[in-house]
């Protein structure tokens, strides 16, 4: 593989409670060389021309592709992640803070062998939380909502086994709540 890029991390006070920070990468992927590509070695390509396997002059299948000069799967070519964090104390005992957070990743196929139509793979999304620590007790309370923009994606997908044709996948968390409760003892 080769690889040119960007990268940005940047953390900033904006006051002495109030902390912002911004990562961001930019990467050009390629496969430099690449001639032995998994492909459809059970000829469902013409549904799915993407996967189809190289063919020598005859016109017969050579059970590989060449990627040569194409992009990895699963190589993100922008990802960002922008968050604030308000620290405060809300007495000589007790601090907390509140965190936004909010998480991209341009789309993607996820791997080589699966149609890009049916495994793409991108994030949008928004995390929060909310934290108090109690100091004499040892006692932390968290609120936390993690892809509260309920942003659907897959995070992993394959040719399913003994069904030639077929492709599965398992999405990403939905909108998802909780409460941590964790002592110091």
């Amino acid at each position: 593989q080769q690889h040119q890029g960007l990268e940005i991390d940047s953390m900033t006070a904006l006051s002495e409670n109030l902390m912002v920070g911004l990562s961001a990468v930019k990467i050009d992927a390629e496969y430099k060389s690449f001639v032995n590509g998994s492909c459809d070695t059970l000829n469902i390509g013409e549904t799915f021309a993407d996967l189809a396997c190289d063919t020598n002059a005859d016109g017969e299948s050579l059970g590989v592709r060449d990627l040569s000069g194409e992009t990895p799967a699963g190589v993100h070519d922008w990802s960002i992640n922008a968050n604030a964090t308000y620290s405060f104390n809300m007495n000589d005992a007790t601090s907390g803070f509140l965190r936004l957070e909010y998480v991209f990743e341009t789309e993607v196929p996820l791997v080589d062998n699966v149609p890009v139509e049916l495994a793409s793979r991108s994030s949008k999304n928004v995390n929060l939380s909310l934290g108090l620590n109690h100091e004499p007790s040892g006692l932390e309370l968290m609120l936390w909502g993690r892809n509260l923009t309920d942003h659907e994606s897959l995070i992993s997908a394959f040719p399913t086994t003994a069904a030639p044709g077929s492709f599965s996948g398992y999405p990403n968390p939905p909108r998802t709540y909780g409460l941590t409760l964790r002592g110091n003892f």
